[in-house]
Parts: C-alpha cells; structure tokens; sequence
C-alpha cells in the first residue's frame, strides 16, 4: 500500500505539472518570468523578474534600455529603473526545507554547513524560515531575520526514518500566509525526494506555489536515491516540483554531500540576480483591480516576454488629496501662531551644583545626590521638618540664605550658619561665626565630628544626623566646644 500511495502522488503531481508545463519554456530555451510585482508606492511600480539563458544560468548584464513594460499587455512603457535583486538593497523571503530523515546521516555535517551558509549569504534585510521534516515536519525557524534563522540549522538532528516531503513543502507554503514580507519570495528544497505518504497533495501544492508566486528551487540528493531505495525515479518527484513552479533550471542536484555548497550557491545565484524593474504607471490606474502586464527584453535579435499580473491600490481621487492637504496646512500654521503666542515662558533649567543633574522644578533637593549620600540631615523641627537633606559634595553649607545648599526659613538661624566638611566617611559640623550658635546634642559647638543620631539644634530649627557608615568609620569622636 505504502508503494501505491507513493506513485499515486507522482501521478498526481505528474499531472498538475502538466498543467503549469504550458506557461514555462523547455529544458535548455531561454526565459523570462515575471515572480512578483508591486504597487504599494504607486504610481511607481515594480516587477521582479527572472531571467535565464541558453544554459539555465541566470541571465545577467541586461541593461534598463533592454526593458519595457507592457501595461494591459499592449500600453509600451520605459523603466524608470532596473536593478539585479542584490543591487537593489532590498531583501527576500525565502522558506528553507531539509530533509532530516536518519537515512541522511551520512551527509547531515555537509547539509548543515550547506544550509548555514546558504541563509548567511542572503543578507541582513533577508526574512528565513527554516523547516526541517521526517515524519511531522518541524518549524525549526519562523519566518524573520536570516541571522535567527542560520544559528538554528546546527541544531537539528536525524529523529526518525520516515520522510514526508509534500508535507514539508506544504509547511514552506504556510509561512508565507499574511505577512509583511520582501516581494522577492522564494521556497528551496533539499531532498531524495522520496515520501512515504504525506497528506499534502503535490499537485494542489504546485497550484497553490503559482498562485502566490513562489517559485520553488530544489537541490535533489541522489547519492542516497540511485542506491538506497528501490524507486529509483524518486529525484523525478524533485523535478516535478521545480519545473512546475518555475523552470528546469530551478532543479539542482547534488550527487554527495561535497556538492552541496555549489548547488547551494547556484540557487543563491539564481535569487540575488533576479532584476527588479520600476516604471511609473501610465494606463494603470488606483482602481483597486487585477490588471495584466508584460515585460520583454531584447538581446541583439532576440525578444524574450512574460507575463504577470498587478493588484493596483484604491487611490481616491488626486484633487480631494490637494484639497485636504492645503485645509491641513492651514490648520497647522494656525496651531503653530496660536501656541506660539500663547505659549508660557519656559521654565529656567536648574542643575544640581554638586552632581551636575538637571533638577525638576518642585524638587527641594537632589534625588540624585540622595540617592548615594553616605549620610543625610533629617529635619525634625522648624518650618522644614520632614525633608531629608544629602551630605555630598566637600562642604555642606547650612543657613538662612538662598545661596545655601540647605535652607532654614528661621529667622533665628544667621545667613551663613554653619557648615558640614565631608572627608570620605568623616562628616564635621564647623560652626561660621554664627550669633545664635550650632548645637550638637545640646551643647554649643566650634567644630564636631559627627555620630549616627546626632542633634543639631540651629535657632528653632533642628536635624538628625543618619549615617549609613558605621561609627568606626567615622574616626576619632572629638568636639571643640565654644
């Protein structure tokens, strides 16, 4: 039954090959396929086109004046600009699949280098996704950045025999459904390409890769499939695969794990020197609809034209845009003269003298000083009770006037009362020829080293020395008494 299942499914995608054989060209003919198309930045829109030569290489060199754009299929039109994909500077998104069946053991190191290097040589704009399928395939890596998406190809393993192809494809397909991603898309496949009976359809899945414009490139293994299993036509499924999306040329094949890299590099190739076309629309409008274009190139006596289609943006009309544009205009200058002479005068900028840090209007101190103070002076009486006051800096100055670092509305206090020298862990009260005096602890002080809990009494006014360091820290305990 396994056998039957397996070459129903060719037969299926035998025959949805068939179908799609009728827009591309044979093995060995030149071509031109337009991928992708865009018209997000209308008016101006792009194509991003395929080209291979005679010998299924990408056809590289061609120049803008070699380019025109055919709208409604009959409208010629000149591009304003044609660029390989990797000139361009922009991106793509492409959907890697590998096989990680145990009978890829043998060449699982080459296939990881391989793949490794592969996502690593597509950029840094480059969207990834990574899946690798035995049986159940796995999401190794949703699609985003290529450098998510390059560290997780070393971790994957060989975890059973059973390989589900069409299922791992099907999975590809699925990470391109609504997400903002490159226009450049593609789907690369390595694979012996034998299924031991996905539940993915192969033909819905070629269907389903033309209808969203993923050309699906596969590097065909077939070291493993000439000797390893009894359907040696396995790589003709691979094949199948690539010329129903998008051309003989897109199948690869890598007869030991050495060919690897090349295959991998042919497909890099073929990716980065698609060219992206820009022209200005001319005929095509922003109706919102489906329109058909064409795009040829001219090589000496040669002509080579394919076809696509563009979905157009609704745009309304031009007139209603310059109309509200000049009422929004207005409406901003008004804005702009009416807060401009109503605006309040801005607040002066204060900086902390000590720290340098800009100081918001409401704050009595520093917050940043506060913050890594070793000791503070705590009021616990007068107008200023409750405010907590850093000791950082060198000097400390306490007093009456405004050019003090700490403030004592009391009018027994003098302008210049007295002072806090720090000295690393030393905090001394100095006493600045006050009338009234500096008390520490009740008694009348010249100069004093301070302790943790000390008084000072000024005027009615009264702070509580809290250190952070310990007493013994503080050094000798001595006080000048007047």
């Amino acid at each position: 039954m396994g056998q039957l299942s397996t070459h129903l499914k060719r037969s299926c995608l035998a025959a949805g090959v068939l179908l799609s054989l009728a827009a591309l060209p044979a093995s060995g003919a030149p071509m031109l396929k337009v991928e992708q198309t865009d018209a997000s930045k209308y008016p101006l829109l792009k194509a991003y086109v395929s080209v291979v030569n005679v010998a299924g290489a990408p056809f590289t060199g061609l120049t803008k004046d070699q380019f025109q754009v055919y709208e409604l299929k009959t409208n010629e039109v000149a591009p304003k600009s044609v660029k390989s994909l990797d000139a361009s500077g922009e991106g793509m998104a492409i959907a890697l699949v590998l096989q990680n069946s145990g009978s890829m053991t043998p060449v699982m190191d080459d296939i990881k280098k391989a793949a490794a290097g592969f996502i690593s040589s597509l950029g840094d704009k480059a969207q990834v996704a990574v899946i690798a399928y035995s049986g159940t395939p796995t999401v190794l890596a949703p699609m985003g950045p290529a450098s998510q998406a390059a560290g997780v190809v070393g971790q994957m393993a060989n975890p059973g025999q059973q390989a589900l192809l069409f299922d791992g494809v099907a999975a590809a397909l699925q990470q391109f459904t609504g997400a903002a991603l490159p226009k450049a898309r593609a789907v690369v496949v390595f694979s012996d390409g034998r299924d031991d009976g996905s539940s993915a359809d192969p033909g819905r899945l070629v269907s389903d890769a033309r209808s969203k414009h993923l050309p699906i490139f596969v590097v065909g293994h077939s070291e493993l499939s000439s000797s390893g299993f009894p359907d040696g036509d396995s790589l003709q499924s691979l094949q199948q695969l690539a010329t129903g999306t998008a051309g003989a040329f897109a199948y690869l094949q890598a007869s030991s794990g050495q060919d690897l890299n090349r295959a991998f590099n042919q497909v890099l190739q073929f990716l980065t020197k698609e060219y992206v076309v820009q022209w200005k629309a001319d005929d095509l409008s922003g109706d919102g609809k489906v329109h058909p274009i064409d795009v040829a190139i001219s090589v000496g006596d040669t002509t080579l034209r394919g076809g696509g289609e563009i979905k157009m943006p609704k745009v309304k009309s031009y007139t209603l845009f310059i109309v509200l544009g000049i009422v929004l205009i207005v409406l901003i200058a008004a804005g702009v003269f009416i807060w401009w002479w109503t605006r309040p005068e801005p607040v002066p900028e204060v900086r902390c003298p000590v720290c340098s840090q800009v100081q918001m209007p409401d704050w009595d101190v520093c917050l940043f000083c506060l913050k890594v103070a070793k000791a503070t002076l705590k009021s616990t009486k007068g107008a200023t009770a409750g405010k907590v006051y850093p000791l950082v800096g060198k000097t400390v100055k306490i007093g009456r006037g405004q050019e003090n670092a700490i403030k004592l509305p009391d009018p027994a206090v003098g302008s210049n009362h007295c002072g806090v020298q720090v000295d690393g862990t030393k905090f001394e009260i100095i006493d600045l020829g006050s009338k009234n005096g500096t008390f520490v602890n009740g008694k009348r002080v010249t100069r004093r080293f301070l302790r943790n809990g000390d008084i000072l009494s000024l005027g009615q006014s009264e702070l509580k020395f809290e250190s952070k360091v310990v007493d013994q820290e503080i050094g000798d305990y001595t006080s000048e008494e007047a």
